[in-house]
């Protein structure tokens, strides 16, 4: 297994594209700068805006809310979560647990809906 090029320790992703590879504090630290650098170049968010993230409970939106909330009070903007219950057996009651889990434990606003339900 290959090293990180910033500090030495064991890497765990290697970006082909630019012949870098990290270890895993690099890594998120690498992915959330790219996020930001984004945001701010293409003029996503406005300060005091409030911004809808749908989260289904997967790792890719988890990770996004994730890093949307590390930045929002930096950047000056809130977070409101959207989640809809597809109404799987078993599959969406542990995505709503998980995002329910996330939004309490970081006291995000929630908005649920359901697939069955008068919502939609």
């Amino acid at each position: 297994m290959g090293r990180c090029k910033l500090c030495g320790r064991r890497m765990i992703v290697h970006l082909r594209y630019a012949n870098l590879s990290l270890c895993e504090d690099h890594f998120i630290n690498f992915f959330e700068n790219r996020v930001l650098r984004t945001i701010k170049r293409y003029k996503l968010l406005k300060d005091n805006e409030k911004v809808a993230v749908a989260v289904s409970g997967g790792k890719d939106s988890i990770v996004l809310l994730h890093v949307l909330n590390k930045l929002a009070k930096d950047m000056n903007f809130s977070l409101s979560v959207l989640h809809i219950d597809l109404g799987i057996s078993g599959y969406s009651n542990r995505c709503r647990e998980l995002v329910e889990k996330y939004v309490n434990e970081y006291n995000l606003e929630l908005n649920l809906m359901n697939m069955n339900s008068e919502d939609l």
